[in-house]
């Protein structure tokens, strides 16, 4: 009984936080090929005008949009808070509250002592991912960070050295020495009524 419960909320676990999905993998492979030869990409664009099912559903949704950060690149932010709302209907999906932010370039952003807190779609809150150091892809919308990562959720508690994170489908990936704690887990395998022998 405590095993398969153990199972039940690490299947929950890996599908908050299964491999990145593989839209955004080809999403990024065309970006790619559009940064190689940006003339193919817009021959691609001409033959999908008029289509409904052009390559431009995922700017619709704003999965390939690029995030737009309050920031000058080269110049330090300090104590910054980023909410991201759901175009659609304007409800929070995440607040980003960062330490000290800076922007290397225009298509990333550095982040030191940040906490991500997620929303779930009734506007209740989900998680903290709470990053000491991290980077923010700022067209792909992934974090990345080298160093210890903690997500803490109301059922358990996280920990990695490292983690990738994609904050348009909420999934990722934790490495190095991954700890995971269970909350109240006893006291649910005691709530649960015993199986007699016989059965």
């Amino acid at each position: 009984m405590r095993c398969s419960s153990k199972k039940l909320l690490s299947f929950a676990l890996c599908a908050l936080l299964g491999a990145t999905a593989l839209a955004s993998k080809k999403d990024d492979k065309l970006r790619e090929e559009a940064l190689k030869d940006p003339k193919k990409e817009t021959k691609k664009k001409g033959k999908d005008s008029g289509k409904g099912n052009g390559k431009n559903e995922s700017a619709k949704d704003g999965k390939s949009d690029k995030m737009s950060i309050p920031m000058v690149p080269g110049h330090d932010s300090l104590g910054l808070k980023i909410p991201v709302r759901s175009r659609d209907d304007g409800r929070l999906q995440m607040l980003y509250t960062i330490g000290l932010a800076n922007l290397p370039d225009n298509d990333h952003m550095k982040m030191v002592d940040a906490r991500l807190e997620t929303f779930a779609d009734d506007g209740k809150h989900e998680m903290f991912i709470d990053l000491p150091n991290s980077i923010v892809d700022l067209n792909t919308r992934i974090i990345t960070t080298e160093q210890s990562v903690t997500i803490k959720h109301s059922e358990f508690e996280l920990t990695g050295q490292t983690m990738e994170f994609n904050t348009v489908t909420k999934q990722g990936k934790l490495g190095g020495k991954v700890r995971m704690l269970i909350y109240n887990l006893e006291e649910e395998e005691a709530a649960k009524p015993e199986k007699k022998e016989n059965e």
